[in-house]
């Protein structure tokens, strides 16, 4: 495996590790129950939400190619169609029917008409999945007419301030045109080598716009439907990542902890969630109101369940199927 899918690999262990914290801080945050620590744990989410998920948008546009004929367009619709829709609709099934075991200890509900409508409203985590292939959708189509990155890149940048000036209701397309930038930028930094220093001019962007944050905020996390000017410290985070990703040592077993990792993220990004709030739920009902013992035993639970939960599932081709569907369609096929 080649120096650069090792670093994008390793990256996606590390920004995967990110997002479980930030959704096990989400949720002590969102269930009312640590008020005394509500400004500790907002800080928390804003330091994580501003960093994971455009670093995750980042990191799937790396490897995006543009498309040259029709034909190559409808097969990349089909491949992104089965490989993300049949996780997202699997585990949409799951969470709708753990939320409504739930019941009142959930804090969203989901009943059958949310399902329903899932084509047009992702639940909870999965509107990453959604929105990733809207993003297919736009940036293959434009890629189709436009070869050249950096102009599909300004193109995407221009949909970024259109839809932050005139916002709509309809989430896909809201969401898509937010974080096709993002996208767009991995496929651009692929293609470049980032100096040393860029590590310490991000830092410090990234600790100015948290302190400014704290100054004029500190009320609520970022939006990632309407980030507004805010939005500016999503490429500062991607050019954090990337610069400090690509540059750490290969040689150790660290590296190699979170390259395995980053090669089964999309179903620790499914299970990590609700298993989060299970963990949550259990350890509130046995009287556990400490809200760093919530925060280390759901993270740490979220983690390792999720992982050993995969292994066993991938030895299970049926249930392995909806995780990785295009493997078995091309085994079949073959």
């Amino acid at each position: 495996m080649s120096k650069r899918i090792k670093w994008i690999d390793f990256g996606k262990g590390i920004t995967i590790l990110l997002v479980v914290i930030g959704h096990v801080s989400l949720g002590l945050f969102l269930s009312n129950r640590f008020n005394t620590n509500a400004s500790l744990l907002l800080l928390l989410i804003e330091i994580l939400y501003v960093f994971h998920m455009p670093v995750f948008f980042a990191l799937s546009g790396y490897f995006f190619k543009t498309i040259n004929s029709a034909n190559e367009y409808i097969n990349l619709l089909k491949k992104k169609f089965i490989s993300l829709g049949i996780p997202y609709v699997a585990f949409s099934v799951i969470m709708t029917i753990m939320k409504k075991i739930g019941g009142g200890s959930v804090r969203t509900p989901v009943g059958i008409t949310k399902f329903i409508n899932i084509y047009r409203l992702p639940i909870d985590h999965l509107w990453f999945l959604y929105v990733l292939f809207g993003i297919f959708v736009y940036l293959g189509f434009l890629s189709l007419y436009i070869k050249n990155d950096k102009i599909l890149f300004n193109i995407s940048l221009i949909g970024y301030l259109i839809i932050t000036i005139f916002p709509t209701d309809i989430y896909l397309i809201q969401r898509v045109l937010i974080w096709s930038p993002m996208f767009m930028l991995g496929k651009i930094l692929r293609d470049v080598k980032l100096k040393s220093y860029i590590t310490y001019i991000t830092i410090s962007g990234y600790v100015i716009y948290l302190i400014l944050w704290m100054v004029f905020n500190f009320k609520t996390q970022i939006s990632y439907s309407t980030p507004g000017i805010q939005g500016i410290i999503f490429p500062i985070s991607i050019f954090f990542a990337f610069s400090v990703y690509s540059s750490i040592n290969e040689n150790s077993n660290f590296f190699e902890y979170f390259v395995k990792c980053g090669r089964i993220s999309l179903p620790i990004y499914l299970m990590h969630a609700p298993i989060a709030s299970i963990i949550r739920i259990i350890l509130l009902k046995v009287g556990v109101t400490q809200v760093f013992v919530q925060l280390f035993i759901g993270v740490i639970g979220a983690w390792f369940i999720s992982i050993l939960i995969f292994e066993i599932i991938h030895q299970i081709k049926f249930l392995d199927f909806f995780l990785y569907p295009m493997k078995y369609l091309k085994q079949k096929s073959n």
